[in-house]
Parts: structure tokens; C-alpha cells; sequence
């Protein structure tokens, strides 16, 4: 999705795509899928675990 070829008022999926990269960075993954008379898929991959530095401390994160 990094092409980004949006058209139309697909804003509410930009912004769901961009809050995602901005927390997770490269580490998600985002397709749609559209057919016509089909339908569309939109799907996204996440990582279970992170890890947080806060004040100079590690600690593991899981969701």
C-alpha cells in the first residue's frame, strides 16, 4: 500500500493504514483485494509482541 493509488474519498482507510505504520513501522502488513461484483478485503498483519523503551527501560509488550 505504500504506492498509495487511492482513489475516491478513501480516506478512513489512508488513515487506519498511516496510525498503523506510525505504531508498528515497517512491521505491518496491508492489503485489499477487490473484485467487481465480489467485494473487497481489507487485511492487515501485526506483530504480537514489541518491544517498548520507556525511560530507559525494556519491557516486552503483547497484545
Amino acid at each position: 500500500m505504500r504506492n498509495e493509488q487511492f482513489e475516491g474519498n478513501s480516506f478512513g482507510i489512508r488513515n487506519v493504514y498511516r496510525r498503523l505504520e506510525l505504531y508498528y513501522n515497517d512491521l505491518v502488513k496491508f492489503n485489499i483485494s477487490s473484485s467487481p461484483n465480489q467485494g473487497t478485503v481489507v487485511s492487515f498483519e501485526i506483530p504480537i509482541k514489541l518491544l517498548e523503551i520507556q525511560g530507559g527501560e525494556s519491557r516486552e509488550l503483547s497484545s
